[in-house]
């Protein structure tokens, strides 16, 4: 992993493409010999297989019905966009899949209340931060729909005091941790921190 880091933090800067989806590409080369392109397709063809399983997950949790739950699937399986990004070297799936554990948590929490949903929710979103910068935006859009989760007395105002710590201390520790894993230098956050400012710009 060591030997990687030069190379891993040039590709980083020359692409802007974010750790995590650079380190993905790599993982197939560690079991067979392969291009970093073929690895990379690879990662998006098994990502995008599971993405149709977190999506039926998330809308059999809305909805509570198998049949919309199994529509909902159906519809991501036969998506042009997802069925083209999954058979190319791209971040979108990376993002998108981890985006979607982010969102089913997030449904199981409101609706369970339990509290490690919440804390995979946030390791979840801090993944898909490191495979897409916009990702920052999903901070603001939970929080808005706690917000009115609150309203709607689905979510109390204290649990949702004590849930909303919890999610960005496990977000920005899991964050810290597999940075750190990967090998990622922390000098590549001072360049992430203009592109999270653009994200921010965006909503205000």
């Amino acid at each position: 992993m060591t030997k990687s880091i030069p190379i891993m933090t040039q590709s980083m800067r020359a692409n802007d493409i974010p750790p995590l989806a650079i380190y993905l590409m790599k993982l197939p080369r560690m079991w067979f010999p392969c291009d970093i392109i073929t690895g990379g397709v690879i990662i998006n063809i098994f990502l995008g297989i599971f993405l149709i399983y977190i999506i039926w997950q998330i809308a059999l949790q809305i909805f509570q019905s198998k049949f919309l739950a199994g529509m909902a699937a159906l519809l991501a399986a036969s998506n042009p966009f997802l069925v083209e990004y999954s058979t190319q070297m791209t971040r979108e799936i990376p993002y998108l899949f981890f985006a979607s554990c982010t969102v089913l948590f997030f449904v199981r929490f409101w609706q369970k209340q339990k509290w490690y949903d919440i804390i995979w929710a946030g390791i979840s979103c801090s993944l898909s931060y490191l495979c897409r910068h916009e990702a920052f935006e999903l901070y603001f859009i939970l929080g808005m729909i706690c917000f009115f989760l609150c309203i709607g007395k689905i979510i109390s105002w204290q649990k949702a005091a004590v849930s909303i710590p919890v999610f960005l201390t496990s977000g920005l520790i899991s964050l810290l941790l597999c940075s750190w894993l990967i090998g990622c230098p922390i000098e590549y956050y001072y360049g992430a921190y203009s592109k999270m400012k653009v994200a921010i710009g965006w909503f205000i």
